[in-house]
């Protein structure tokens, strides 16, 4: 069994063997050390778990057959969120992020009244799917937008503001140049700079703090004002209420870049918690298999589930074990053929033309490792990640880049 903090337990079952375990069928010594015993009552299994030898037994709990199974797929979300099913548990909100992104996964319906849309091979229900899911953006967001806003000078011939996104989930404000010289008179009253009488007998200016502030010469300008010469300095262009832009950029207000990140070019919200339990979401009734030999299952709200001959949870024919980089979403273009930072770049590889998506529908299944260091590679366990591939055929996908620096960029790991 896959758990939610990345580990995994499991055990060969074998019929009980002592006096102590009279009334159970079958004993499992589980790999944490912990022993389980199980029996049959009618359609359901009990069982009774113990943490080690010396431990009390839990008390026996009757085991259910998930409605469902329906085939997920993270690619489908929406909003364009990754979240990967971790299994069951409490999450350990931490890198590496393991869990399965695509395959078979338990569900069940969020309105029993559907049941008979499932007959249709071409209905849409609502269903919802079992487990801890984690999306690596809830474990190590963007900061706020409202602490990455910067703003740079203006430069020559641009004449609007403009808001651009950065790297890292930054924004930068391009003030507007002015479009025409904007230039004020130096000194006060009339006197000094400014007055047409600060001239020297050779046509140069007699630089001096009478009458005004003192200025470098390069920051006076020459300028015909009426019938006279005089000298101004450049007028500041007004302030830039830089939250403010960036606020109508995205049409939304000031307040909610508080708690909102620059995510795929758009704005989402600062995750509340680490990881969610159960995910709903509208699916074809072509993703779905339930039980075709369990009514006690089902009967009550689905009873006419029990004649379908779909089977429960067909083997996959390919597993794929994907490593790829946790920041899917700094990269806000919709697609790339080199870029493995880029989430249209695995979108196309697993659901786009060619693909095992479109050459193998239901058939295949993906087991995603999130990585943000070289020292998350070190804490996969092998064997784990082989005994959750389930399929015929089995494969290893590597989409982060060696290098030789000792200093890690996105996207890299260290060859040693």
């Amino acid at each position: 069994q896959r758990l939610a903090s990345g580990g995994m337990v499991c055990g060969s079952i074998e019929p009980v063997s002592s006096d102590e375990d009279r009334g159970w069928t079958w004993q499992v010594c589980l790999s944490n050390g912990g022993r389980l015993c199980l029996c049959r009552e009618g359609m359901c299994m009990l069982s009774r778990y113990r943490v080690d030898t010396v431990a009390a037994w839990s008390e026996p709990q009757r085991s259910r057959r998930p409605q469902l199974y329906a085939f997920y797929n993270a690619n489908d979300h929406p909003l364009g969120f990754r979240y990967a099913h971790l299994g069951h548990g409490t999450a350990k909100g931490d890198f590496p992020i393991v869990g399965m992104t695509a395959g078979w996964l338990p569900a069940e319906l969020v309105n029993p009244a559907d049941h008979d849309r499932l007959r249709s091979e071409s209905a849409q229900v609502r269903i919802r799917f079992l487990g801890t899911f984690c999306d690596p953006f809830d474990v190590a967001p963007s900061p706020a937008v409202s602490t990455q806003v910067k703003v740079s000078t203006a430069q020559p011939g641009q004449s609007t503001t403009q808001v651009l996104l950065m790297g890292g989930g930054a924004v930068m404000v391009q003030p507007a140049f002015p479009s025409a010289p904007l230039w004020s008179k130096t000194g006060a009253g009339g006197k000094g700079f400014g007055s047409g009488k600060g001239f020297g007998g050779k046509g140069k200016p007699n630089f001096h703090t009478s009458g005004g502030s003192f200025f470098a010469p390069a920051q006076i300008q020459m300028r015909p004002w009426g019938n006279s010469n005089a000298f101004f300095k450049p007028r500041m262009a007004p302030p830039v209420d830089a939250l403010q832009m960036v606020a109508s950029a995205f049409r939304t207000t000031r307040h909610s870049l508080r708690d909102h990140a620059v995510f795929r070019g758009k704005l989402r919200q600062l995750p509340r918690t680490k990881s969610q339990q159960n995910i709903e979401a509208n699916l074809s009734t072509d993703r779905i298999r339930f039980a075709a030999d369990a009514p006690s299952v089902l009967s009550a709200n689905c009873p006419t589930l029990s004649t379908s001959p779909r089977p429960l949870k067909p083997r996959p024919l390919l597993s794929v074990l994907c490593v790829r980089w946790f920041d899917y979403w700094s990269d806000p273009d919709r697609c790339s053929d080199y870029s493995t930072l880029n989430d249209g770049y695995f979108t196309d590889l697993f659901d786009g033309p060619c693909s095992m998506g479109k050459l193998l529908p239901g058939e295949f299944e993906v087991f995603t490792v999130f990585i943000r260091c070289t020292a998350d590679l070190t804490k996969l366990q092998p064997q784990q990640l082989r005994s959750m591939l389930g399929g015929r055929n089995v494969v290893a996908w590597y989409f982060v880049w060696p290098s030789t620096c000792s200093a890690e960029g996105a996207g890299y790991v260290s060859e040693q």
